[in-house]
């Protein structure tokens, strides 16, 4: 291949020189050296396309040099000389990755074309994997989808912040995408052959999260049995997905801060720190700054994860994208399903641009998904959408019936913020017989009643999923649900 740079490595300078000869003409780059400490010197600092060798230098021997060149480059080819070869030597070097060996004193035309030939395999192997690398790369974008201005840059910000190994900070209300965005800059990485490891910060008790994190030492609480690693040494070579940050305790934002500035983490119950290598992506879907300003994140921790930011917009805000997110998941549902394929009715997607998605992305999937299930017709309309959605276009403001503690039911809609709109209907008369503070308890009761309800009924149940649509973490979520006496279980079948 013409422009190959080529490292000829022999104490013998008229060898050198002869061999510069022999290959003139053929537009490749050659650089002669005669000591192993040049030539390893030499490897270093660039790569080349070909290592030529002599098997015995002063200073060392070519196996030496054939060693570093795949450790440092993999694809490098290298054909080694000697003039003292045994079966043994050719086959060790081959081992160590030659591609041929060549004794001395060769034929020069020989030389040339086992030359051509190893640079053949050169290019081969380098085309290879630019060929898998855009299969990757096709594969890594193709869930992410947006055809608004603002994710066209969120598209481009990551290909940028993937061709920079420092941390990053993804921010965006619940159901917006982060996970994906950050699986995307991954892969698009130097990091991405190495693991992706993601850990939702809110969604564990803060010593079970010390421990998943950083691992944990034999004895150091009980029931540890046995040392472990925790994601920070698991996920070594690769990158760790720390989701929802600002949950994380004060103790794990200070170990956190550790990882960050050391590169090291310790176990607990560990007196020892342990190097580790990984990249850092941290999403919230809170406001770090204002959490710094009163206290309940660290100014230091923030810093060091605010190196470079992503912001994902709402569903609500880029209303182009919904149509091409919702017939993308219609088709991905359809093809896992092997259901019918059926398009979306000009009414329904009507209704779906009128929607304000508040889980954003998480919901809209959601409603594709039962939309496919409950679609009886030869296309999905107005009734295979939930409620919520279809009346998005049958009513300019939506209306909230909660339900009271007798079983009547009161509103809040849009005249109880005017006082000369209200009605008769707006609250159940039983709370006049009442003080304020015990009526604002039950319509709190009732709200909060109705709207767990609902996010469980629209999530099947999962408590996971209804915290990440409600944007809380899954505690308090769950203290919500004690609190109004409401179980899970119910809702897994409805």
């Amino acid at each position: 291949m013409k422009n190959s740079y080529i490292l000829v490595v022999d104490d013998e300078h008229n060898l050198c020189r002869a061999i510069e000869i022999s290959l003139m003409g053929e537009g490749y780059e050659i650089k002669a050296l005669h000591t192993c400490e040049d030539a390893l010197q030499a490897i270093s600092e660039r790569e080349p396309d070909l290592l030529l060798t002599d098997l015995r230098l002063p200073d060392g021997d070519g196996m030496q040099i054939l060693q570093t060149l795949k450790e440092t480059w993999p694809n490098s080819q290298a054909i080694v000389m000697t003039a003292y070869a045994t079966v043994d030597t050719a086959l060790g070097a081959m081992r160590q990755g030659a591609f041929d060996y060549v004794l001395k004193p060769f034929n020069p035309i020989e030389l040339k074309n086992l030359i051509a030939n190893a640079l053949e395999i050169r290019w081969l192997r380098n085309e290879n994997d630019r060929l898998r690398q855009a299969v990757d790369s096709a594969a890594d974008f193709s869930d992410l989808i947006g055809r608004s201005e603002a994710m066209n840059r969120v598209f481009d910000m990551v290909k940028r912040v993937a061709m920079v190994d420092t941390t990053a900070l993804i921010t965006g209300e619940s159901g917006t995408g982060k996970e994906m965005i950050a699986r995307a800059i991954h892969s698009q990485s130097g990091r991405r052959k190495g693991p992706f490891i993601a850990i939702n910060c809110g969604a564990l008790p803060e010593t079970l999260l010390e421990s998943e994190l950083f691992g944990h030492a034999r004895g150091s609480f009980t029931g540890a049995d046995r040392a472990r690693d925790g994601i920070f040494a698991s996920a070594s070579g690769g990158t760790v997905f720390l989701d929802e940050i600002g949950e994380a305790s004060s103790s794990v934002q200070v170990n956190l801060l550790r990882v960050l500035q050391e590169s090291e983490i310790r176990r607990v119950g560990d007196s020892s720190s342990t190097k580790v290598d990984v990249r850092i992506i941290a999403a919230t879907n809170r406001n770090l700054e204002e959490m710094v300003k009163s206290g309940g994140f660290r100014e230091d921790l923030f810093y060091r994860l605010d190196v470079v930011r992503l912001h994902l917009p709402p569903l609500r805000e880029r209303q182009e994208d919904i149509i091409a997110l919702g017939e993308h998941f219609l088709g991905k549902y359809i093809a896992t399903t092997g259901l019918e394929s059926k398009p979306f009715t000009d009414e329904a997607r009507r209704a779906l641009m009128a929607y304000q998605w508040p889980g954003n992305i998480r919901e809209l999937e959601n409603v594709v998904k039962k939309a496919i299930i409950f679609s009886t017709g030869s296309a999905i309309d107005l009734a295979a959408l939930p409620q919520n959605v279809s009346n998005a276009i049958r009513s300019g403001a939506s209306q909230t019936t909660l339900s009271g503690g007798g079983g009547s039911g009161f509103f809040l809609d849009s005249s109880v913020a005017d006082p000369n709109g209200m009605s008769d209907r707006d609250l159940p008369d039983e709370l006049a017989e009442l003080s304020f503070k015990d009526a604002k308890s039950r319509v709190i009761s009732a709200f909060e009643r109705s709207y767990i309800s609902t996010i469980l009924r629209f999530c099947d149940g999962v408590v996971t999923s209804a915290a990440a649509m409600a944007g809380m973490d899954r505690g308090n979520f769950q203290k919500l649900m004690r609190k109004n006496g409401i179980k899970s279980t119910l809702f897994r079948e409805m």
